[in-house]
């Protein structure tokens, strides 16, 4: 028999939010650039009601700053809240490693090496963003085995914002780095795997600085040619 199940539609803000997110990280619109309703309604094709509840919903997670005259503007990057980030994780993470050796199942670690497996498919192609949400599922599924939903809850926020995922997917568009982070997965894995909490922890450190490093030289590259950009437009 027929499934009498009736599918969603989704929400038209939710496609707007999609979109919006989609071209942030993509560096479409420039740090302190403003973002505003009747530009994206218009270039959508849509009303200004889901625009603005979109844009709203991205000011919350960080994608979008609040103008004191009114609207959007796209966050400027700063190093401070790339060491916050990465002082966090390296505060959260290693507590999740050391209860998920007691606490992940079997079936999780299968999970775990399944959404592995697609990492690794996708880490050869082109699309950056297509890995991305290949990482953050193996990450997802990685803080889940801790059996804390204060800990998911956590890092959930904290890799939703801005900052982070927009560095990230300019980094990863590096075919070696993508690589190099398959295999970092796959070493969590394997210690996750093998309850040694050790060496879980030493990983996932080793990681978090690396990471830092990366993110912090992208920074200081945006910049660079931010000023050479300035410098060119003032002759």
């Amino acid at each position: 028999m027929q499934s009498m199940k009736i599918e969603k539609p989704v929400q038209l803000r939710d496609q707007v939010y999609s979109r919006v997110k989609r071209a942030l990280l993509e560096g479409i619109y420039s740090q302190g650039e403003r973002v505003t309703e009747d530009k994206i309604a218009m270039h959508l094709g849509v009303s200004r009601t889901p625009v603005r509840e979109a844009l709203r919903l991205l000011e919350e997670l960080g994608f979008l700053d609040s103008r004191p005259s009114g609207g959007y503007s796209v966050p400027m990057l700063k190093e401070e809240n790339i060491v916050d980030f990465i002082e966090v994780r390296l505060l959260l993470e290693p507590r999740v490693m050391q209860k998920a050796v007691k606490s992940a199942t079997d079936e999780q670690l299968a999970e775990l090496e399944l959404s592995l497996s697609q990492a690794r498919t996708t880490a050869k192609g082109r699309d950056v963003f297509e890995f991305y949400a290949c990482i953050q599922d193996f990450w997802e599924r990685f803080w889940l085995t801790s059996g804390s939903a204060g800990l998911y809850a956590c890092l959930m926020k904290l890799t939703e914002q801005y900052h982070y995922q927009y560095l990230s997917a300019i980094a990863l568009d590096n075919v070696e780095v993508r690589l190099g982070l398959v295999d970092f997965l796959a070493d969590l894995q394997r210690h996750l795997a093998n309850r040694d909490s050790k060496k879980g922890v030493e990983t996932i450190k080793t990681h978090l600085k690396f990471k830092k490093k990366e993110l912090l030289r992208v920074i200081d590259a945006l910049n660079a040619k931010t000023s050479q950009d300035d410098g060119d437009a003032k002759k």
